[in-house]
């Protein structure tokens, strides 16, 4: 340990909170805060992904090639995850639309926002938006009293549309999903060399962990060299110990609680989808929450501020109650 790290990792948690405390005070302070941000959000994702998509297989061999980003969107499987999140907010935004035409619209960019995921390869994301669509129906359909209001139809009937096209895909094109299977061994055996090894050297801290200056490079058995745990739960172990992944799980739990069972609208619920989706998300990539500005910081700490800015009382509350 040097003062250097301290001064590292101290800015980046620094770094966190003010992210999120801004977060909160934009949400409270401006009542088109969130639409305004989900809609540009969406819009940027279906603008960015339309061009990177034409350029980048204009490059390389359509669909085989894993369709890879710019900047800090180069690696797929966080640039899938933030799709995700584009796609979770498009779902919202059908539902609120009366024009015929507008959520035709949407639904076209629907379509868009799961190809991008698709050609990314990110099979954890696709895991991730499966699970989280069928649990923001099942919370919708049970928590619902108003059956206009209800999105597990039009969740149903998005899950529906998209599974006859990736039948389709799957028909016109199989050696993609043929590569998209087996790529990396298929994915879990890699992984589960990589966290077996970050879980073993556990036991020698495992209560306050090794710390996050720690050197995590490792060489795996087939001569593959890797930085990190691949996992912020396993990261965090490895980093924090039981105590810092207890911290941690505690607060995931916390937020989904407060996201799904206190949800006061189906906007709540929305939220409460991003963030379990991106709570999926960070299992199988990643290694610390505190970084500086980075994809994570858009389909994790994104949705666990805008349900902690939900669930605290705003200005107007607040005075009622003093008065």
């Amino acid at each position: 340990f040097v003062l250097s790290d301290l001064f590292k990792y101290g800015r980046r948690a620094f770094y966190v909170l003010i992210f999120i405390a801004v977060t909160i005070h934009l949400y409270h302070t401006y009542p088109n805060f969130l639409p305004r941000l989900l809609k540009l959000l969406f819009w940027a994702a279906v603008i960015a992904g339309i061009a990177n998509i034409i350029f980048y297989y204009g490059q390389h061999s359509f669909p085989n090639a894993r369709l890879t980003g710019y900047g800090r969107l180069e690696n797929p499987i966080q640039a899938s995850s933030i799709y995700g999140i584009a796609f979770i907010a498009c779902i919202l935004f059908i539902k609120q639309q009366s024009n015929v035409k507008t959520k035709l619209l949407y639904l076209a960019a629907l379509l868009f926002m799961f190809s991008y995921i698709l050609l990314s390869q990110s099979r954890g994301s696709l895991i991730a938006l499966a699970i989280t669509m069928f649990a923001w129906g099942c919370f919708d359909l049970f928590s619902s009293k108003d059956v206009q209001s209800n999105y597990h139809i039009t969740i149903l009937s998005v899950g529906l549309l998209v599974s006859v096209v990736g039948i389709i895909l799957f028909i016109a094109y199989p050696e993609f999903f043929q590569s998209f299977v087996s790529r990396g061994g298929g994915g879990v055996g890699y992984r589960l060399e990589i966290w077996g090894h970050f879980v073993a050297e556990t036991k020698n801290a495992l209560w306050l962990g090794h710390g996050l200056n720690t050197n995590t490079h490792i060489v795996l058995s087939d001569g593959t060299a890797i930085q990190n745990p691949h996992g912020f739960y396993v990261g965090t172990l490895f980093y924090g110990g039981a105590i810092g992944l207890f911290l941690m799980l505690s607060m995931v739990a916390s937020a989904l609680w407060v996201g799904f069972v206190r949800a006061r609208s189906p906007r709540g619920l929305a939220l409460a989808s991003m963030f379990l989706f991106g709570a999926i998300c960070v299992a199988a990539d990643g290694y610390t929450l505190l970084q500086h500005p980075k994809p994570y910081w858009l389909f994790f700490l994104l949705p666990l501020a805008l349900i902690t800015a939900s669930e605290l009382p705003n200005q107007t509350s607040r005075a009622n109650q003093v008065s």
